[in-house]
């Protein structure tokens, strides 16, 4: 049993901004109770489905039990069918990250969703969302007033024309009803082919984004990240200057190469790893256990209470979108009479399938993720993250293997302790050279995928389906070759019988 200490942390340096990282079911939320129960913290979820409201079972909650008096922030706070984005979860969670702090305690931030806890950690590009979108009426205020013309650059299409004659005033579903995302992404490389390449087809909305700062304010998106970073007009530029590990300050040029300084300087990540073989499983008996637990009536009273409300079924927008409900898209729009037929239940069954498969896929991504994004040397300043060994999750070997020595760590952060021991430093990971040209998007002819980002590329260029699909391709190649050799040998023969 863990030791409880609920006093407020009494040390001339500030508490340590404390995150919590791995993919799913490695055990994070666990981790994070103990830790806050351990020195008195508070914890932020950044899970983009726990903020809504309902099915606590397919969202993987935790119950009042599990959270054992530890008090949770960002869970059950949004309406299912509200649109809720990194801007809303930054613009809320930040000030209580500061709050936390302002009252001698630790943060502990904790979550799958791995881009919500960037927004917090780094002060990086991130356009507010807010009522008018005030810092980017800003700059569109700075644009008007040096009378910037956008159409020297513009050819005439008919997706171009509406934006212009909008003047950049168009929503997401202004664009949709007409034009594909193949479409929209076009109409961005068109405008500011630099800011496109770094965009999957599919990411609609950072397109759409990307478009609206370019015809609201006659500047380029990517030129504005190049020479601002922030669409801000506070008098402070709070990305000048950061400070590395040591306190030492590091010039704007440097700070803008690595994409940001840290928010909180004392920051450190604690990542939970374990063996993928381990995860699948784990995956797999999670969603067993919410069906013990009811998860099919939670779907129940969910749709009825869809129905009562008489709300429209959009699996694009809110909660709907979110893995665990799209995958029983079908279920949910059966008929009540038919939900508990044999249809319902094939259906059901079907669903958690679904589940099962992307739940392992986004696993993977989310493990990617990881690597690329806070062990990356080139993008930003890095907290130092410490690996754990989650492979085990009986208690003694969880107690020796994650929590104990995430007691230490953190503990040597607290009083500033950092010639901690051997054991521990073998915890910190090291930090990965890439190239700078890591998120461009490339497509690979062959397959006919777009890939984002170098290390996607890499692993899809070794991947088992790149060169099945390379081996397929070229025995379509040598067949259509021999026909076209049969065809030129029945022509010489007719013109030698001739």
């Amino acid at each position: 049993m863990l030791p409880n200490n609920n006093a407020t942390i009494s040390t001339p340096s500030p508490p340590p901004v404390v995150v919590v990282l791995g993919c799913t079911a490695t055990g994070k939320s666990k981790l994070a109770i103990d830790l806050a129960k351990q020195f008195g913290g508070e914890i932020i979820s950044a899970d983009s489905m726990q903020v809504y409201e309902g099915l606590d079972i397919l969202t993987n909650k935790e119950s009042e039990e599990e959270m054992q008096g530890v008090p949770h922030h960002m869970i059950n706070i949004v309406n299912r069918l509200e649109v809720f984005d990194i801007h809303k979860f930054r613009n809320l969670a930040l000030p209580l990250v500061e709050e936390i702090l302002g009252k001698g305690k630790i943060p502990f931030i904790v979550g799958g969703t791995n881009y919500y806890i960037e927004s917090l950690l780094w002060k990086l590009l991130i356009e507010k969302d807010s009522k008018e979108d005030n810092d980017l009426n800003s700059v569109e205020t700075e644009a008007k007033r040096q009378k910037i013309d956008s159409s020297f650059i513009i050819n005439t299409t008919p997706i171009l024309t509406f934006m212009k004659e909008r003047e950049g005033r168009f929503t997401e579903a202004d664009l949709i009803e007409k034009w594909t995302n193949a479409e929209i992404r076009q109409a961005l490389h068109e405008v500011d082919p630099a800011r496109a390449l770094k965009f999957h087809p599919n990411d609609r909305r950072k397109i759409i984004r990307s478009l609206q700062i370019f015809f609201r304010t006659g500047k380029r998106h990517s030129e504005l990240i190049e020479g601002q970073w922030v669409l801000s007009s506070d008098s402070e530029n709070e990305c000048e200057q950061g400070e590395d590990s040591s306190g030492n300050t590091i010039p704007s040029s440097l700070t803008k190469k690595l994409g940001g300084p840290l928010r909180f300087p004392n920051s450190i990540c604690l990542w939970i790893q374990a063996d993928r073989t381990i995860l699948i499983k784990r995956i797999e008996d999670r969603v067993d256990k919410m069906v013990e637990r009811g998860l099919r009536e939670e779907l129940d009273t969910y749709v009825d209470e869809m129905s009562k409300e008489n709300r429209k079924w959009d699996f694009q927008e809110g909660q709907l979108q979110s893995i665990g409900v799209k995958e029983f898209q079908a279920y949910i729009q059966l008929l009540p009479e038919e939900r508990d037929s044999d249809i319902g239940k094939k259906c059901f069954e079907e669903g958690l399938e679904r589940l099962k498969i992307v739940t392992r896929q986004y696993a993977k991504r989310q493990v990617q993720w990881i690597s690329q994004r806070f062990l990356k040397s080139y993008r930003r300043q890095l907290p130092p993250v410490y690996g754990l060994n989650g492979n085990e999750t009986d208690d003694k070997s969880w107690n020796d293997k994650v929590t104990l020595p995430a007691i230490q760590i953190v503990d040597a952060h607290i009083n500033q302790n950092l010639h901690m021991s051997l054991h521990m430093q073998e915890k910190l990971l090291p930090v990965i050279s890439d190239e700078e040209g890591d998120l461009i998007s490339r497509t690979c002819e062959v397959c006919g995928r777009n890939l984002q980002g170098s290390l996607q590329w890499r692993e899809h260029m070794k991947s088992a389906k790149h060169w099945k699909m390379v081996k397929r391709k070229k025995l379509e190649l040598e067949k259509e070759q021999r026909s076209v050799n049969s065809l030129e040998e029945k022509v010489i023969g007719a013109l030698e019988n001739v």
